[in-house]
């Protein structure tokens, strides 16, 4: 019963999701790996889906995810509208 119950619930994740969006499964111990890279990257600016982007394009490595976002930090965060990047006036 506990499959079942496991299985409607994780169908009823993935039915809920919004158009183009993908769902993937994790193990507890991943899940650790993608909360640690959050805790450390999130205050920074960058996005869980860009955690979650990064640990996948390197194979789900921590290691590996940690060192591509620390090193891509200034391209990956957003950089809001008040930052936008114009010459200054000639005058």
């Amino acid at each position: 019963a506990a499959d079942a119950e496991a299985a409607e619930a994780s169908a009823m994740v993935r039915g809920g999701l919004p158009p183009g969006a993908s769902y993937v499964e994790v193990t507890p111990e991943e899940r650790e790996q993608i909360e640690r890279l959050e805790a450390m990257v999130i205050p920074m600016g960058l996005t869980r889906q860009a955690v979650l982007e990064a640990w996948l394009a390197c194979d789900k490595n921590e290691e590996l995810a940690a060192n591509f976002l620390l090193n891509n930090l200034e391209d990956l965060t957003d950089p809001g509208p008040d930052s936008s990047e114009q010459p200054p006036p000639s005058g």
